[in-house]
């Protein structure tokens, strides 16, 4: 019996000082545009998630901003993900500056030059960030219609 509560002990400790990143997201949808503003914090092993509510539509822009202040590790990455397991970010969301904003226009090819369109979605969006380094922070923004 002792050995059972020093084992729920020491499970209950590890887990409780492994912090796990958080994202506030924020909605504006009073216009044709939309936006979805996910605000994150990654833990001590650089990431954070976190899940929107069921939206849809196209992705005009996506804009990545780190912080100032907790500035993230060079090259971290975000990967937005609909329902389906598809990538919003079309995996530009990858290898991302640590001090510069990164501004990019999402789309999906069929392979033809000139042959693209918007990245379309229909459901709830899981913004991922990873590699950001302990306790960093930013925004990414989805711009959408």
């Amino acid at each position: 019996m002792k050995r059972l509560l020093i084992a729920l002990l020491l499970v209950f400790l590890c887990g409780a000082s492994q912090a796990a990143g958080t994202i506030t997201i924020t909605y504006s949808e009073v216009n044709t545009v939309k936006a979805v503003v996910f605000s994150w914090v990654s833990d001590a092993t650089g990431d954070a998630a976190g899940t929107t509510k069921i939206l849809s539509g196209q992705v005009l822009r996506l804009v990545a901003n780190p912080s100032e202040s907790a500035t993230p590790t060079d090259n971290y990455d975000v990967v937005i993900t609909d329902t389906d397991g598809m990538d919003v970010t079309v995996g530009l969301g990858t290898n991302l500056d640590e001090t510069v904003e990164t501004q990019t226009v999402p789309c999906v090819t069929n392979g033809t030059a000139g042959n693209m369109a918007p990245v379309a979605f229909n459901s709830t969006l899981t913004c991922t960030v990873s590699a950001a380094g302990d306790t960093k922070s930013g925004t990414i923004t989805i711009y959408y219609r």
